[in-house]
């Protein structure tokens, strides 16, 4: 049985729509150069490396139903602040998360951005585990 973080959907801009394994993705970029990777290789690749992380999915699958606190998502997780903050400022930079100032809090959301990508990659992994 597949891992639900081993597999990945892409949508192309003319629509097509393909479901990649983790190993290939890994496969096809370490044998890209990185001075010769075209520019929206280069666009996609924090966004991919953000996503091929167990503790990160399970962050954004917390973020999927509602906008959490660095507390709430550590406490909901069993995982200590610190890394919890660690994998939500990666999430960030790649645009998955975005970020707002609540009081002395900050909230953490799905960012709209990728909310498309990341409903079907969550839609995949549900299928696959019930397939």
């Amino acid at each position: 049985m597949q891992s639900k973080s081993s597999l990945f959907i892409f949508v192309r801009k003319t629509g097509d729509v393909r479901v990649l394994k983790l190993k290939d993705i890994k496969r096809d970029l370490l044998d890209l150069s990185c001075d010769r990777a075209p520019a929206p290789i280069e666009k996609a690749l924090p966004v991919i490396k953000a996503l091929a992380n167990k503790t990160r999915l399970l962050i954004i699958d917390l973020l999927l139903t509602t906008e959490r606190s660095v507390d709430s998502i550590s406490f909901q997780l069993a995982l200590p602040q610190a890394v919890v903050s660690q994998h939500l400022k990666i999430l960030a930079r790649s645009e998955l998360v975005r970020c707002h100032q609540q009081g002395r809090q900050r909230i953490y959301g799905v960012h709209r951005k990728h909310a498309l990508l990341i409903g079907l990659i969550f839609e995949l992994m549900s299928e696959k585990g019930n397939g």
